[in-house]
């Protein structure tokens, strides 16, 4: 499972992973919540959005791709 260390904000961010690839965070209010859209630059992970009113810490969220399932878990950070 790699983990991404996200500030506990709703903006736009760089994000690491626990693996040291880098990735980016894109964050968009649609209505009542915002859509968490995760993207990497290495290939060994697959991009995902998420919509929630807030990302909760410790979420764990499975990603289905042509490569089979990956598991990432958000880790809030200060």
């Amino acid at each position: 499972m790699t983990e991404l260390l996200v500030h506990n904000t709703n903006v736009p961010q760089p994000i690491k992973l626990s693996d040291g690839k880098p990735g980016y965070l894109s964050v968009k209010r649609e209505g009542n919540h915002f859509r968490y859209f995760f993207k990497f630059e290495a290939h060994e992970h697959h991009d995902f959005w998420y919509d929630a009113p807030a990302l909760p810490n410790d979420l764990v969220i499975k990603v289905a791709s042509i490569d089979g399932p990956e598991r990432f878990k958000i880790k809030l950070i200060n």
